[in-house]
């Protein structure tokens, strides 16, 4: 079944489970904006800064340029304006996350060392070493950070230029401590608790145990782009051609198709507006692109429980 709502959304005709969602529009040094869906916030970052991670309370940003930044400003979006922070880190950053009231941070290694994993408590304005610099490692690896569907596991992995080496580190978050370690055979794109989906290769998608580093399970010729975990233990994730979108159960592997059309249109999963019952996507590509070019958020939703989709669910103003 398909719905069709008025042209431009209503702020009080937004599906509940999407407001105060964070969304970025624009490219990093092209004059980003941030935003959150059913409010009238709007944040527009300096050319010189890229945002590195949103929530629906801050915004993280760094300064562009040839070396990564060695601190980062946090913009706290409550209240009538944005106030803004900056927090010197003394690593270069250029990967975050945001767990509540802590942004977990790291970086690539540009001096051919391991720069770690460093955790800014925003509440009493410090920081926290949660993985250490480490040993020797290659100029091009790129350590990154990926918070779990529940917020309560980051998975940082450092990986080689293409991805297919990696050394993750998994952390808990409500304690702020690396639990353990783990080699990945490619780079973590979306997590729970207890599975990491990686791409050992090209046409290989694997669910890899946090606790063994082993593979649970692996899928052959498969795309699963712009995929994102929810608390139930599910990764919802585009499959490939035609377009489908797919609920994966993390631990088993077992696949369900949510959605299946048979197009040559750019339709894109959107995982920063989806949510554990609503998954957003659009025929235009992907969303920092779309909305830069058209000023305009424009999706459509599709109910992950009944399968009923909602043309142009979500069709907001991206600009201030």
């Amino acid at each position: 079944m398909t719905v069709t709502p008025s042209p431009t959304t209503p702020p009080d005709q937004i599906p509940e489970a999407l407001r105060g969602l964070p969304f970025v529009v624009g490219e990093p040094g092209q004059g980003q904006v941030v935003g959150l869906v059913g409010s009238s916030v709007r944040l527009s970052v300096p050319t010189t800064s890229t945002v590195l991670a949103a929530s629906s309370r801050y915004v993280v940003t760094a300064k562009l340029g040839k070396v990564p930044a060695e601190d980062v400003t946090v913009y706290d979006l409550q209240g009538d304006t944005a106030s803004a922070l900056t927090y010197a880190i003394g690593r270069p950053v250029s990967s975050a996350a945001i767990a509540g009231d802590v942004v977990l941070l790291a970086g690539p290694a540009p001096s051919g060392v391991d720069g770690g994993v460093t955790a800014l408590d925003l509440r009493t304005r410090t920081t926290m070493q949660l993985v250490k610099p480490g040993g020797a490692v290659s100029r091009q690896n790129v350590r990154a950070v990926l918070l779990s569907s529940s917020g309560q596991t980051a998975v940082s992995a450092s990986c080689t230029s293409d991805g297919s080496g990696c050394t993750a580190d998994v952390i808990d978050v409500k304690a702020l401590k690396a639990v353990r370690t783990v080699d990945l055979a490619g780079s973590p794109s979306a997590a729970t608790d207890e599975i990491v989906l990686v791409r050992p290769d090209g046409s290989t998608i694997s669910g890899v145990d946090l606790l063994t580093g082993k593979p649970r399970w692996s899928h052959c010729c498969e795309e699963y782009d712009w995929s994102y975990a929810i608390p139930n233990g599910f990764i919802v994730a585009k499959g490939s051609y035609p377009f489908r979108l797919l609920l994966v159960d993390a631990m088993s592997g077992v696949v369900t198709t949510k959605l299946e059309r048979a197009t040559q249109d750019h339709w894109t999963l959107w995982p920063s507006l989806s949510t554990s019952s609503a998954a957003i996507f659009s025929p235009n590509g992907l969303l920092a692109e779309t909305a830069a070019d058209s000023g305009r958020i424009v999706g459509d939703l599709l109910d992950l429980d009944t399968g009923q989709v909602t043309e142009h669910a979500l069709d907001i103003g991206a600009r201030p």
